[in-house]
């Protein structure tokens, strides 16, 4: 077996195992409603196995849908979908009193790009500007925090973070001038 299919083997084994276990023979497939909250390579499994069939071949019947990391929290409480693949806004969530709980992650460290316009070309050359994040805790924001630190640069007095809900709007954002030099604010000392 070719190393994506394991990938994809694993996730539908987790999702398998997450609910209920086997299905006994002759009953009609589980029907799950799963979400991925982001076009990124971290989703590439659930995709795959979906792709592949993986999930009908082990009694699944996955619906999977892109709902947005800001909503997809939202969307689980409310029923509309029964996994996401979230992280501190579940944590949340079950601190707030929802009814949810969490299992585990697919992938266990950070796995992002940072774009921006011509003009920056090291992570020191965002001291002074804008930069973007999905929204408050999510993982964009402790990512893009984390790397500010290491890099010297002090998130909220050296540069501001803009929480625009999803990656798509991170990339609208950038590439309308929103996240540029320009378009910063003067940040207090």
């Amino acid at each position: 077996m070719s190393k994506p299919k394991e990938g994809c083997f694993v996730s539908a084994l987790i999702l398998f195992l997450v609910c209920g276990g086997p299905v006994s023979w002759g009953a009609e497939s589980l029907e799950l409603k799963v979400n991925y909250s982001a076009v990124a390579g971290a989703f590439a499994p659930l995709w795959l196995a979906q792709d592949e069939g993986l999930f009908a071949k082990y009694g699944l019947k996955v619906d999977l849908k892109y709902i947005g990391a800001a909503t997809e929290v939202q969307a689980l409480v409310a029923q509309s979908v029964h996994i996401v693949n979230s992280g501190s806004e579940l944590i949340d969530a079950r601190l707030g009193g929802a009814d949810v709980v969490y299992i585990g992650a697919n992938i266990g460290r950070f796995v992002f790009s940072l774009y921006s316009k011509p003009e920056i070309r090291s992570v020191a050359d965002l001291k002074g500007k804008v930069v973007g994040a999905t929204q408050p805790n999510s993982s964009t924001d402790f990512a893009i925090r984390i790397l500010l630190q290491e890099a010297g640069i002090s998130p909220g007095k050296d540069t501001r973070i803009l929480y625009v809900r999803g990656v798509p709007e991170i990339l609208v954002s950038l590439s309308q001038g929103v996240l540029t030099p320009e378009s910063s604010p003067p940040l207090s000392h």
